[in-house]
């Protein structure tokens, strides 16, 4: 079983977003644990009338029993969503996970708050991604100029 952390140190940058949104494209049976007390994921799966992909509240002392017992359950793909804060709750999903994507606005203050994400990422020793999100027209024609060069 993969498994994808979403970590972020800010909040507003659309962690959740991004891990229903994978969970619900990923074409494989997939679990989503939801670390952050507001549970914004397992309200959103409440609101659904389907059981995939699966939902649930876990908090960071359960996380490694949660993924034995989503692997044994025969999960293909496992994301965790953490809450905004680069602490102990986000290194946790952070070592348990094979990739780390960060969430980012384009804006000042949230590159600047991937410094400390990248910081925790970095000690917990797993690769990671950082997604420019909700990026407006010109950010994103800007990007796809700079990875053409």
């Amino acid at each position: 079983m993969k498994t994808i952390a979403l970590i972020a140190q800010k909040g507003g940058v659309g962690k959740t977003t991004i891990a229903v949104d994978l969970a619900v494209t990923a074409g494989i049976p997939t679990v989503l644990f939801d670390l952050d007390q507001q549970e914004s994921a397992v309200m959103w799966a409440d609101r659904r009338n389907t059981d995939s992909p699966h939902v649930e509240f876990i908090t960071e002392r359960r996380l490694s029993e949660g993924l034995r017992a989503a692997e044994q359950g025969k999960f293909g793909l496992a994301i965790i969503d953490t809450p905004p804060a680069a602490g102990p709750q986000a290194y946790t999903a952070a070592k348990a996970a094979d990739l780390v994507l960060i969430p980012c606005r384009p804006s000042l203050v949230d590159l600047d708050a991937i410094r400390r994400t990248a910081q925790l990422i970095k000690s917990a020793g797993k690769p990671a991604l950082v997604i420019f999100n909700a990026a407006p027209h010109s950010a994103t024609t800007l990007l796809e100029d700079a990875r053409a060069i």
